[in-house]
């Protein structure tokens, strides 16, 4: 898998996991529910992948 895949696969599964914590957030739902569990592991997975790719994409811009 292409590493801009990566990148926007990453971002999509923060992107989620923060909605997750907003609704959670909005409508008063406890950290230790379901939703905090779905939004910890969205971020846990998508944010490391987001970020490792974002520095990939601006070292191969770089060496350009």
């Amino acid at each position: 898998m292409k590493s801009c895949h990566k990148f926007f696969i990453g971002a999509e599964l923060s992107i989620i996991g923060f909605i997750f914590i907003g609704y959670a957030l909005l409508y008063d739902i406890k950290p230790d529910s379901i939703h905090g569990l779905i939004a910890g592991v969205l971020l846990m997975i998508g944010m490391p992948m987001y970020f490792k790719n974002l520095a990939t994409h601006l070292e191969n811009g770089r060496q350009s």
